[in-house]
């Protein structure tokens, strides 16, 4: 059956035009940098003409003065503090206006970090910028006052690392106290308004792909959604929906509004755009003919990350009863979806989420009187390193070092305990909820590339039965129960948020079962022997676990890990050792109590 002059669908693609959205898309602003071509002063050589020593406290505002189209971009950079007891958008102290000054955020790409060829006239000086962010200045220049906007390129001497570091600190409380962000998409393009017609016009996608999979519109119907259907899917890849930094430039916010070109949208339609293509993409269509939502299997998740708001994440830390150093790999963890231009940013850009989110906890990691160290002059190892061990000694617990992930293929500058989150890969990571055994030995920052825990060698790895993930799944499953007594015993190590990772994760293949030899036999009538052969014979480790790796019990953590001895392998006691990640095995930590304490060096 095909559809007819008064189809719905039809009606709704009709085409109107850009024009009908009532935007003016001469875009004569975005071009008009075009036709400078005077020398510019590029970055280092501006920075030492620009930038005077601020306060830990202070930043920068730039007032971006009036002007109209062809006229070239003129600002001033103003000093301002950000320490105030208010937060949302109350604006920065003016030093030279003596009077807070409210301000717009701006959320946007740099694009070729290396190009900066388009000028911009601060004071005396030619500033050379990207061409995206002179695009963005053109868009937000009013015709008859300054805007006054905050803008890490130019608030930031980006050839400092130490005011860069200093920043990153107070960046979440900059986007919190602006007016409003500005998330900056790029200029428009020639399909932009018919992107977003979806934003401004009620579509019912669920409707949509049920008449597709009954066949009841025709193929001039389709060619129509199809048209408007890539539409949307160019404005969602646009660069801006990959950056790592706009997690919390969108977490901060008072109030988003989404600019591409002169086309405004806040962000909450977009956060609904995608719910509704969400909800939709669960009814299959019949042909990859018409079409398909797979392209938003990816980015769906990104847009969920990123419509989280402070309180639900503050509430969600509180009722789990996460510690802080589970919660910030969490967040990492979700990050590693995002792109970054500096890989030490994996870690930089979520720290204002993360404190932000446990400030109900005074002891938590990223509380303000434990702020984790922040140096550009470090390196990704180093940050990578101090990460782990900031953790550790906030939080007196391992929870850092319980993540399941291949240990194959990994970062050889990094140590075999760090996660290495520039490796975009599935993962799982184990939460008990805070039942720790003791307390963690407290780390040593300045010894780099070591890690010491203290521990229990508990078992020996005696068979690797492969990877076979329906062998892994039916094992897994056999692990959980169906035994009464062994699923009450077990039920704490399940329903803290591993079962479901876990779950998902032994279907990626990454994870394996292994036969372990215990050090300590279990008192006989414990359990029956079909228990104690569940839960003492077998273990589920990482890939490249071999025969003879250790089985070790950590102080400080709820479940065991593997080590391999990095000079005797096969041995126990004091040494070095290579991390090979967690293991599940034996849940039952009173039968360890009466081996000896040793201590492990991780390399």
């Amino acid at each position: 059956m095909a559809c007819g002059s008064d189809c719905w669908l039809r009606e709704w693609l009709r085409e109107d035009g850009p024009n009908s959205l009532g935007e003016d898309i001469t875009n004569q602003d975005a071009e008009a940098h075009h036709t400078d071509s005077q020398p510019v002063t590029q970055p280092h050589e501006a920075a030492r003409l620009l930038y005077k020593p601020i306060h830990l406290w202070q930043t920068r505002l730039i007032r971006l003065e009036p002007g109209s189209s062809g006229d070239p971009l003129r600002c001033e950079l103003l000093t301002a503090d950000i320490t105030s007891t208010k937060e949302f958008g109350e604006g920065l102290g003016v030093h030279k206006y003596g009077a807070m000054v409210e301000y717009t955020a701006l959320s946007y790409c740099w694009g070729d970090k290396h190009v900066f060829t388009s000028p911009l006239h601060c004071g005396d000086v030619r500033v050379g910028v990207t061409e995206n962010l002179a695009s963005a200045l053109y868009n937000l220049r009013l015709p008859n006052e300054p805007h006054f906007l905050w803008i890490d390129f130019l608030s930031i001497n980006q050839c400092n690392n130490a005011e860069k570091g200093q920043h990153v600190q107070h960046m979440l409380r900059i986007y919190k106290k602006a007016k409003s962000v500005t998330v900056w998409l790029g200029p428009h393009s020639s399909s932009t308004y018919q992107a977003f017609r979806f934003l401004r016009k009620t579509f019912d996608w669920e409707r949509c792909q049920r008449e597709l999979m009954d066949s009841t519109h025709s193929p001039d119907c389709l060619r129509q959604l199809q048209v408007s259907y890539h539409a949307l899917q160019e404005l969602f890849r646009r660069p801006w929906f990959r950056r790592t930094w706009i997690r919390q430039e969108v977490f901060g916010a008072r109030m988003v509004n989404v600019r591409c070109g002169s086309f405004v949208e806040p962000w909450s339609k977009f956060t609904g755009l995608l719910n509704s293509i969400i909800k939709a993409r669960g009814l299959q269509t019949p042909s990859d003919d018409v079409v398909q939502f797979r392209f938003f299997d990816e980015l769906d998740a990104k847009v969920a990350n990123l419509s989280f708001s402070p309180d639900y994440m503050r509430y969600t830390i509180h009722s789990i009863n996460t510690q802080c150093g589970m919660w910030w790999f969490r967040v990492l963890l979700d990050g590693a979806l995002y792109e970054v231009t500096d890989p030490r940013d994996r870690v930089y850009a979520h720290i204002g989420i993360v404190r932000d989110s446990s400030a109900h906890r005074s002891s938590c990691a990223c509380n303000s009187k434990n702020e984790f160290p922040i140096d550009y002059n470090k390196s990704l190892s180093v940050v990578y390193q101090d990460l782990v061990k900031h953790l550790i000694n906030q939080e007196e617990e391992l929870g850092s070092l319980q993540i399941c992930e291949s240990r194959l293929g990994r970062n050889p500058d990094l140590p075999s305990w760090v996660t290495d989150f520039s490796r975009r890969m599935p993962r799982a990571l184990i939460d008990r909820g805070a039942l720790y055994a003791n307390i963690a030995k407290r780390q040593d920052l300045s010894q780099l590339q070591k890690l010491t825990l203290t521990g229990r060698w508990v078992g020996t790895v005696d068979h690797i039965w492969g990877p076979d993930p329906a062998s892994l799944r039916a094992g897994w499953d056999e692990y959980k129960g169906p035994y009464p007594t062994a699923q009450n015993r077990f039920h704490d190590f399940v329903h803290f948020g591993l079962d479901e990772d876990f779950d998902a994760f032994v279907d990626s293949g990454q994870y394996t079962q292994a036969s372990v030899c215990p050090r300590k036999k279990l008192a006989r009538g414990v359990f029956n022997s079909m228990q104690t052969s569940m839960y003492y014979a077998r273990a589920f480790v990482a890939e490249g676990v071999q025969r003879g790796d250790l089985i070790m019990y950590p102080e400080g953590g709820d479940i065991t890990f593997v080590v391999r001895n990095s000079t005797d392998q096969g041995t126990g006691g004091t040494g070095y050792y290579t991390f090979l990640g967690p293991a599940l095995y034996g849940p039952w930590r009173a039968e360890w109590t009466e081996l000896p304490v040793e201590e492990f060096v991780l390399i």
